[in-house]
């Protein structure tokens, strides 16, 4: 995603020099939903692959219909608070209802954005460095469905609030803001 932005920036002329910098990072890249933190004691990747399912028929009976949709504060109180069936469920709910993708992605950023907000100055720099992590990842996939917005990318959506979830473990007790 940075390495797009970059381009947008200089001129896709220079994809050539740019992009080729970015493959040992994709192919290097580890799936997280495979590790025990995705799997105990919430089985995670079980939840996604159910909302996933769903998503599908949401998105049909939703058709992104609501351009005005304000739903971003309470659906990132909702990853940032409740448990992850919840969180899973109101994204596909919002879904269902008529939200666009590039909505349900800029609330999960948000969410993101947020989590660092309650943590104490005296958290690990390893603590730090996952919700930074986590707030890229959540914003690049935002970036990603504006630039080309597609169900098979709404997954990065699902997994983003599931790795703002993970992250609630990192700051308790929570700092007030």
């Amino acid at each position: 995603n940075k390495a797009c932005e970059l381009l947008d920036h200089i001129g896709w002329e220079h994809a050539a020099d740019i992009l080729p910098s970015v493959i040992p990072n994709i192919v290097n890249a580890q799936r997280m939903e495979e590790t025990s933190a995705w799997q105990h004691p919430v089985d995670l990747t079980l939840l996604l692959r159910e909302a996933n399912a769903e998503l599908d028929d949401a998105l049909s009976e939703g058709r992104e219909r609501k351009t005005d949709w304000r739903g971003h504060r309470a659906l990132a109180e909702t990853i940032l608070d409740e448990e992850p069936r919840d969180s899973l469920r109101a994204i596909v709910e919002a879904a269902r209802e008529g939200a666009p993708l590039t909505e349900l992605s800029a609330a999960v950023a948000y969410a993101a954005a947020r989590r660092p907000v309650h943590f104490h100055t005296s958290n690990e720099f390893a603590d730090w460095n996952t919700v930074h992590h986590t707030f890229t990842y959540c914003n690049a996939v935002d970036q990603a469905m504006r630039r080309a917005p597609s169900r098979e990318l709404a997954r990065g959506i699902l997994d983003g609030a599931m790795s703002v979830y993970l992250e609630r473990f990192l700051n308790v007790p929570r700092q007030p803001i």
